[in-house]
């Protein structure tokens, strides 16, 4: 009977000790899953911390591109043409492209290039007659006038800083400059001779010249030659001829075999006039319809 009793109280001690390690094994399992579920929790936390995060960098980043873009020149702003002392340039805007013209009167002209907008203003990039690149930076004084700095040249007739001030927008002019149909002449080369009579050793001579919005009327008679050979193509009889030209045309003096000077087209009519009787020669090409060079020569 005694022996019984303690088997008993052993199997009753026995279901306790099972009965606590139950227990203990299930608190460690509640205790593991509220540390995950915490552990979850926080993951989540950090993820939209960090979602936050990237899209707040992604808005500050739009926000300063809008803002870069809003510190630079508008293009739109300067499409026109401009006249100063010493340059003549045109930018023009053909649907989201911006061309840009640079004549730098009896030196040279840049007529191809990059133009992009700055903080300053109008940068131009294109090509020196040697062959290089040259950066050209065109802005807006608070006169409203204009300036045209040379900012980057290798080319020995100019030199980086060099600017050239008081350039003036010219609605008149770029008026004058645009063509308004094709030339009567077709596409070549023709020459004729600044006299107000008859020399008697050829009939190719100006007998008056009118300039019109969108081009030049030239009573005279023409001869027509080959550029590169000098060979005469053909005469034209007296009569008067319309020579479209645009802002793209460009106007010159010269002779022998040095580069000719190149001038605004405000300058090549003050000065053509003073020569109508000088025997000098007019020399004109044309392309497309269009001259795309006038020019007295001696």
């Amino acid at each position: 009977m005694k022996r019984t009793k303690n088997l008993i109280a052993m199997i009753t001690a026995l279901f306790v000790i099972v009965a606590g390690i139950t227990g203990c094994s299930a608190k460690g399992q509640d205790s593991d899953r509220e540390e995950s579920e915490v552990s979850v929790n926080q993951q989540e936390v950090t993820e939209v911390d960090n979602s936050k995060e990237v899209s707040e960098q992604a808005e500050k980043s739009d926000d300063e591109a809008e803002a870069a873009k809003e510190d630079v020149v508008n293009l739109d702003d300067y499409v026109g043409r401009y006249v100063g002392d010493d340059t003549e340039i045109s930018i023009e805007k053909n649907d989201d492209d911006y061309t840009m013209s640079v004549t730098i009167i009896r030196l040279t002209s840049f007529n191809e290039g990059t133009v992009s907008a700055t903080k300053k203003g109008v940068k131009f990039e294109s090509i020196d007659p040697s062959g290089k690149p040259i950066e050209l930076l065109f802005s807006k004084e608070k006169d409203d006038s204009f300036t045209l700095r040379v900012v980057k040249t290798t080319w020995m007739y100019l030199e980086n800083g060099d600017a050239f001030t008081n350039i003036q927008s010219s609605d008149t002019e770029a008026a004058e400059t645009t063509s308004a149909g094709e030339s009567d002449l077709a596409d070549g080369y023709y020459y004729t001779n600044l006299l107000s009579s008859d020399p008697g050793y050829t009939n190719s001579y100006v007998r008056s010249i009118e300039y019109i919005d969108g081009g030049i009327l030239i009573e005279a008679a023409f001869t027509q030659f080959d550029e590169s050979t000098w060979d005469v193509l053909g005469e034209l009889d007296n009569a008067t001829y319309f020579i479209a030209v645009n802002e793209n045309t460009q106007y010159m003096f010269g002779g022998g075999e040095e580069a000719p000077d190149y001038v605004s087209f405000s300058q090549f009519k003050s000065d053509l006039s003073g020569l109508m009787d000088s025997g000098l020669g007019l020399q004109i090409k044309i392309e497309n319809g269009i001259a795309t060079e006038v020019g007295v020569f001696s």
